[in-house]
């Protein structure tokens, strides 16, 4: 896996979020869930969390 960022990730679901026609408000609710992980959990966490989803 190449190097990683919290940015990239959070623009990732931004715009997988715009693609889904979430509005603004619900696209500010998830990065800021988001933002809130990044803090509790590891990449090797979140990667798991991928692969048994």
């Amino acid at each position: 896996m190449g190097e990683w960022s919290n940015a990239a990730a959070l623009g990732y679901a931004i715009m997988a979020a715009t693609d889904l026609g979430m509005n603004r408000k619900q696209i500010n609710d998830l990065t800021t869930a988001m933002y809130r992980r990044f803090d509790r959990n590891t990449q090797a966490e979140a990667e798991q969390a991928y692969y048994e989803w």
